[in-house]
């Protein structure tokens, strides 16, 4: 504060760069409240409005530094306050660094943005309508964006009363027709898409007059375009062209011109923005999208166009299945747009030599495989089975060349190895994604495909050599084939359940849990005699792990209780089949009940229920040795999201009847060790 004013102006400076290079440090506890503070100083810099200025760029990226909006929000209210006053200043400059920051503060802050919404909107809204002229088109551009992100953080019921009036204020500075340089273009193409992120269906109105311009700019060639070297070429403003020669091709050259490749890649984003928002509601442009798009996907002049293209196919497949549901017809429409996108799917997946990008084109396929109605057809499936292994080939090559890398590596080197064999191990997980989006359409049937083409493959990532992310993607992978094909997939059940059983007890709480489910999957694939032999091995097996110090751990929490769900499976299968064993294992059992897992937990306690109605079940123990356990899980789940609505009154049911049989003495003994909260549950 009591330096020269140079001297502050490059010390926020400082802290911007430092918040955008050390971004892990600033987070963290030490520095994250002094820095804050020092920001919201410089933005109450008064007398010297350039120091305000640049702090409220320099919150910026301050507020990137923060992915929790939760680590923010102590800070939020000095820094808005002072940004209110701020934007009340009349310099252009001050102003537009104002909105920068108002907006990183809301995008981080969201809903906790409705308490400032009355005191910022009228201010933003003000500029908008008085900052004319082409000396203010960055100002406007910044007020219209931060329009936009004040909307979708505070969402629809807080920001409908603008709503129309924004919109139309919007359509008609569209309709003015803004020159190329004008930022207020892209600027508005944006608030619209936050605005319909916020107002979901109510935007429908909208769509005819936003859309069609951004159809327009999808397929517009201009920015990208190759020919003959021989050709003449004009050097145009803004056209950059490169020369080069291709073997067996001649010479030929690129042109491009990067604004216009910024636009299509822009308009793209937003097609995949209003398909994905308004779902039925764009139906009326899912045609013309999906013309323009598909061909896009293999786009080579640009990364965030292709990335748009294959983002958008789903979506696009989502509101023509939303739409023909709701008029009850077949989805035939949806299964034509699959097919019309698939080759341009294979050939993305093959041509994409970035593995970030390519984790991407898999997920959409996946999600592309889920909307279908019915299976993919054989062929289709043989053709997706061969680029996915190709996949996983390529893969595995880059793994091998960067272990001969690595051995004579420095530690930063090996660093960046580690990072992207951590990459290519989560690409590995969504081919599982994608096996799994299959398999779930064709069941048994789907087998002799995979097993004639991928099954080597992965297999071979159960190896003990493997990395830990190539074992749980394949253990994942297993999991899913044998849930979906059930008594069909008995033969792979056999073979899988050895090797799951040896990674349930694994370091890696990823492979611990795929794992442990695994083994309750053989057992109902296998069926009561099949699996019978394997029961007091499996059990011996699985006890120690749900009964081990560190299960209930933060770590282990989830792992355990798929093990749990698994073990209960096993001893509702084998209850009749091997009695001796089952009543053997029934208190170590109960031992690490209750169950906390909201899908499965249910039935692991409907298991329970189904044994303890059996007054003589050796789950009581000798001399019901057992039965303050009994009551303890029953106290913590009945009336939960653990115990479904007849477990509950089942539970109610035999705790009146066990009372009734232990007289009121024994039961009230029982009862006064339980919590409070277990009482109340039970009584």
């Amino acid at each position: 504060e009591k330096e020269h004013v140079r001297v502050r102006w490059m010390a926020v400076n400082a802290i911007g760069t430092f918040c955008v290079f050390f971004a892990e440090d600033i987070q963290s506890e030490k520095l994250a409240a002094p820095v804050g503070k020092c920001l919201v100083t410089a933005l109450d810099s008064r007398a010297h409005v350039r120091i305000s200025a640049h702090a409220a760029l320099s919150l910026v990226d301050y507020c990137k530094v923060f992915e929790d909006g939760e680590r923010l929000a102590p800070f939020a209210e000095a820094m808005l306050m002072s940004l209110r006053k701020l934007l009340g200043v009349n310099a252009r400059g001050a102003q537009t660094s104002a909105l920068s920051a108002v907006s990183a503060v809301a995008s981080r802050i969201e809903e906790k943005f409705q308490a400032y919404y009355k005191a910022f909107m009228p201010g933003v809204t003000s500029i908008l309508m008085k900052a004319k002229g082409r000396d203010n088109m960055k100002l406007r551009a910044k007020a219209i964006e931060c329009v936009g992100v004040i909307a979708a953080a505070v969402g629809r019921e807080t920001f409908a009363p603008q709503f129309k009036s924004i919109m139309e204020f919007l359509l008609k500075t569209q309709g003015h027709g803004l020159t190329a340089d004008d930022p207020q273009q892209n600027a508005i193409l944006m608030c619209c898409a936050r605005i319909c992120q916020c107002m979901g269906s109510d935007f429908s109105p909208y769509v005819r007059m936003v859309v069609p311009p951004l159809l327009k700019a999808a397929a517009d060639s201009k920015g990208a375009f190759m020919q003959d070297g021989e050709d003449d070429f004009t050097n145009q403003e803004g056209y950059e062209a490169v020369d080069f020669s291709v073997r067996g091709a001649g010479n030929k050259r690129l042109v491009v011109n990067e604004a216009f490749l910024q636009e299509k890649a822009v308009a793209c984003n937003m097609l995949y923005q209003y398909a994905s928002e308004l779902e039925e509601g764009f139906f009326p442009y899912v045609e013309a999208t999906a013309k323009i798009m598909v061909p896009l996907m293999i786009y080579r002049y640009n990364e965030p166009v292709r990335v748009a293209a294959v983002e958008s196919i789903p979506k696009l497949m989502n509101c023509l299945k939303e739409r023909a549901e709701k008029a009850q017809q077949p989805l035939t429409a949806v299964s034509n747009l699959f097919s019309f996108a698939f080759q341009n799917y294979m050939r993305t997946m093959t041509l994409e030599a970035d593995v970030g990008l390519l984790i991407g084109i898999l997920e959409s396929f996946s999600d592309a495989i889920d909307l279908l109605p019915g299976p993919m057809e054989r062929k289709l499936i043989d053709e997706a089975h061969r680029r996915l292994s190709f996949v996983l080939s390529e893969s595995n090559r880059r793994r091998n060349e960067r272990a001969l890398e690595y051995k004579n590596a420095d530690d930063e080197i090996r660093e960046e190895i580690d990072e992207e064999n951590e990459q290519e191990d989560e690409m590995i997980g969504y081919v599982g994604s994608v096996i799994k989006s299959m398999v779930d359409l064709s069941k048994g049937d789907y087998l002799p495909l995979f097993h004639s083409s991928l099954h080597s493959i992965l297999w071979q990532y159960l190896s003990p050599k493997s990395s830990e992310g190539q074992q749980a993607a394949a253990l994942v992978c297993y999991d899913n084939i044998i849930e979906a094909c059930e008594g069909s997939a008995r033969k792979y059940a056999e073979k899988f359940l050895p090797v799951a059983l040896c990674y349930v007890g694994n370091e890696n709480r990823h492979i611990r849990q795929a794992a442990g489910f695994g083994v309750g999957l053989c057992a109902l694939s296998l069926g009561v005699e099949g699996f019978a032999k394997y029961t007091q091995g499996t059990l011996k097996t699985l006890l120690p792990v749900i009964l081990s110090k560190d299960a209930r751990s933060e770590d282990y929490e989830e792992a355990t209780e798929s093990i749990i769900v698994s073990v209960s499976k096993i001893l509702k299968q084998q209850r009749q089949r091997n009695k001796q064993v089952v009543g053997e294992v029934l208190p170590m059992w109960l031992g690490a009940l209750p169950s906390m897992e909201e899908t499965e937990g249910p039935v692991t306690h409907r298991i329970l229920l189904e044994f303890l109605e059996d007054p003589s079940c050796p789950i009581y123990g000798p001399k019901n040795k057992n039965m303050g356990k009994v009551l303890q899980v029953l106290g913590s789940i009945r009336n939960t999201e653990y115990a479904d609505e007849e477990t509950s009154a089942k539970i109610r049911a035999l705790v009146q009847k066990i009372s009734a049989g232990l007289g009121n003495a024994a039961m009230t003994n029982l009862v006064r060790n339980l919590s409070q909260e277990q009482r109340a549950n039970l009584l």
